[in-house]
């Protein structure tokens, strides 16, 4: 596999090894980049010098052993027919940035990952290896990965929902695989049944464990199956043959009122429109599904009349709009 690491990404962990040996006294790594930068400066064109610094951060990268700490856990993986043939990492300052994605052909795959989870062994070896089981669910054709349709079609605040927990039952079942082959940091599978409960509020105790054992112990679930579950807890326990086991009535829906969150925009606010026979039938045009009681916000309203005043020609919703 040919491997690639982005510029920013080599040259500031070899500076942080830099660091770390100069704070222990030991200066023979540094020396060595700086013997090699000065003749950088006296035999490299001004045009050329930047590129020439760049290759000598890669060099001293590959030195340190990054490349082949990535490259012996990418080898777990690449043996399957159709796995990616390159492999490019880059640098990103965020936690829940870090992850992969396959090019659209399938022959690249795209790691973002910190620089401090590339320093830190185990942390790196438990993100590779989780990332590319995902990788290798996608390319199985059982499995039947599909991104072109949306996963709710009420309103963009559904459907973040709805990814947060096709993530986080997806994560199951993979961490689960990762557990089994002793590969799963401590204290993890603790952070997934939080995660799992708080995304599933309504489900007994019970049942609740019942599905957490299900995805992590049993079996995957196929793509097709994740969107079923994601719909709520009643199609999660029944996807899975669990018996239900629900609190309240029906599924747990977010209330709306001042500061809370307009379903379709998801940003805050505190001015409510009323949802109106025209407003309704607006919004009904992009998002079937939405309802009145799940609430707009007075800007979001005020689009969609916008919007159908103009598709319409009606001065009636003009005329609302203005007022």
């Amino acid at each position: 596999m040919f491997l690639t690491f982005n510029d920013a990404l080599c040259e500031i962990l070899v500076e942080n090894e830099f660091q770390d040996g100069l704070s222990k006294g030991d200066f023979q790594l540094r020396d060595s980049f700086r013997k090699q930068a000065d003749e950088i400066y006296t035999k490299v064109t001004l045009r050329k010098r930047e590129t020439s610094f760049f290759t000598l951060y890669r060099r001293f990268f590959s030195k340190l052993g990054y490349t082949e700490r990535v490259k012996g856990i990418l080898e777990e993986f690449s043996g399957g027919d159709g796995f990616p043939e390159e492999c490019y990492f880059a640098r990103t300052f965020r936690e829940d940035e870090e992850g992969a994605q396959l090019s659209e052909d399938g022959v690249r795959l795209g790691f973002q990952i910190r620089a401090e989870t590339l320093r830190d062994p185990e942390q790196c070896a438990y993100l590779l290896r989780h990332e590319l089981t995902h990788i290798l669910d996608i390319l199985d054709p059982a499995f039947d990965y599909d991104t072109s349709r949306p996963l709710s079609e009420v309103s963009p605040s559904e459907e973040s929902l709805f990814r947060d927990r096709y993530r986080t039952l997806w994560d199951l079942s993979v961490d689960g695989r990762l557990e089994r082959k002793g590969f799963l940091p401590q204290d993890l599978k603790d952070r997934r049944v939080s995660e799992f409960r708080s995304l599933f509020l309504n489900l007994g105790v019970e049942a609740a464990e019942q599905v957490f054992a299900a995805l992590w112990n049993d079996r995957r679930p196929s793509s097709g199956e994740l969107r079923q579950m994601v719909t709520g807890a009643v199609s999660l326990c029944a996807v899975l043959n669990i018996a239900a086991e629900i609190f309240g009535e029906g599924e747990f829906q977010p209330t709306f009122g001042p500061g809370s969150s307009c379903p379709l925009c998801q940003f805050p606010t505190h001015e409510w429109a009323e949802p109106t026979e025209e407003l309704s039938r607006a919004v009904n045009e992009e998002y079937p599904a939405w309802e009145p009681t799940q609430g707009i916000c007075s800007q979001c309203a005020n689009r969609y009349l916008f919007t159908a005043a103009f598709s319409t020609n009606s001065p009636g919703i003009t005329r609302k709009i203005i007022e």
